[in-house]
């Protein structure tokens, strides 16, 4: 009768083993998930699904001149109000000479400015991985800023 009661333990011992790993393995997962250095950033494809889902500005794409520094976004505003934007950053570093920077609602465009040389591309084919901070204003709130948690990756043009 005893050998009867012990044949489910080896069994119970074994499924309480493996609970043990996999909660561990899921531990490691999500600290590594955690500490994004750790992981080697985001890839290109990654960076534009992050930012074509931010609100209220979405970036739906971009393109970086290697050369002159022409940074082209073409942008969405998913607000239900108009937004006029006033800054775009890279690194901290603020585009200049900004063209078609006001967005009606829902409106999508393209806006274009100059990267600093300080932070340009070195050639075509080369990547790039920028912090990206919009500024802009809306009819009651100016000075608003939008910053992603993930950079913008690509390959300059």
């Amino acid at each position: 009768m005893y050998s009867s009661t012990r044949k489910g333990q080896g069994s119970t011992e074994y499924l309480v083993l493996l609970a043990i790993v996999l909660v561990v393995a899921g531990v490691v997962v999500y600290l590594l998930g955690f500490f994004p250095g750790l992981t080697g950033g985001i890839s290109e494809d990654q960076s534009k699904i992050y930012w074509k889902s931010i609100t209220p500005i979405s970036i739906i794409d971009y393109t970086i001149a290697s050369g002159t520094g022409l940074a082209q976004v073409d942008m969405q505003n998913t607000l239900n109000e108009d937004v006029s934007i006033t800054s775009i950053s890279f690194d901290g570093n603020a585009l200049t000479g900004l063209t078609n920077a006001n967005l009606t609602a829902g409106q999508r465009k393209t806006i274009s400015g100059t990267i600093p040389s300080g932070v340009r591309c070195t050639g075509p084919g080369t990547q790039f991985s920028y912090r990206v901070v919009i500024t802009y204003n809306t009819k009651n709130l100016l000075g608003k800023q939008e910053q992603g948690d993930k950079e913008l990756v690509g390959k300059c043009t």
